[in-house]
Formats: C-alpha cells, sequence, structure tokens
C-alpha cells in the first residue's frame, strides 16, 4: 500500500469530487478512531498514574471524567472505603501481604539467577518497607 503525497491527495480528491474515474491502484477509505475503556480509577491522580504506569501499552491514552458529579453509585463506594478505619489488625496484614510478595519476586529473581546486586536491592527495599522508611 501507498499514501499519496498532499499533492496527489489535492488531484485524486478534485478528480473524485468531479464524479471522474480515479487511476487504478488508487482506493479511498475512511478510517474512525473509537476510544476503549481500560480502566476506572476513584481520582485523577490514581487516572494519571494509571497512565504513566502502563502508557506504553496504550494508543493515545486520555483521562475522560476529572470526578464524580451526579454519580451516585461511584460517591456510595468511595464514601463506603473511606469510613473503613485503619487499625493496626489491618495495617498487619498488608504488611504480611506485602512481605510474601517481596518474598515470591525474591525467590523468582533467585531462580532465574539473578545477580546477588538485584537480590540485595529488594531485600533492601522489604527491609525499608517494614520499618515504616
Amino acid at each position: 500500500y501507498v499514501e499519496a503525497t498532499k499533492t496527489q491527495h489535492r488531484r485524486l480528491e478534485a478528480i473524485y469530487q468531479a464524479k471522474y474515474e480515479v487511476r487504478d491502484g488508487w482506493d479511498r477509505y475512511a478510517m474512525k478512531e473509537i476510544d476503549v475503556f481500560v480502566t476506572g480509577c476513584f481520582t485523577e491522580q490514581g487516572c494519571k498514574d494509571y497512565i504513566n504506569k502502563n502508557g506504553h501499552n496504550l494508543n493515545k491514552p486520555f483521562i475522560y471524567a476529572f470526578g464524580s458529579y451526579r454519580n451516585d453509585e461511584y460517591q456510595t463506594v468511595r464514601k463506603f472505603i473511606m469510613q473503613i478505619p485503619e487499625t493496626p489488625a489491618t495495617s498487619a496484614a498488608l504488611a504480611a501481604i506485602r512481605d510474601a510478595v517481596l518474598d515470591r519476586v525474591i525467590a523468582k529473581l533467585g531462580a532465574m539467577g539473578s545477580p546477588d546486586f538485584t537480590l540485595m536491592a529488594v531485600q533492601a527495599l522489604k527491609n525499608e518497607l517494614r520499618e515504616g522508611k
């Protein structure tokens, strides 16, 4: 396939508009871009963070809505989540999950034959997170 230059496009368009037959080898196509919903976030910052992390997999990413004005379902869920009190048990459970995930990362890196400095860096990160730094 060959895309027409600006000059060729002007000439071909004039021929088409005049209802004449266009030379062989040229076809006219239309294209329509369709936006696709990818993810939902509770804040604009959450959207920006998602695009920052995953933008390399997205074609022309954008944020559709900046808030939840008049969206009762969204506001109800958000208020419910915000009302959940943070407790030592919640913090301990999240810390245990984080530790387990980092242990699996360390094990995977070790199994892949990663350099020792990579394993040490992940272990240092785990220790920092455990200490609350």
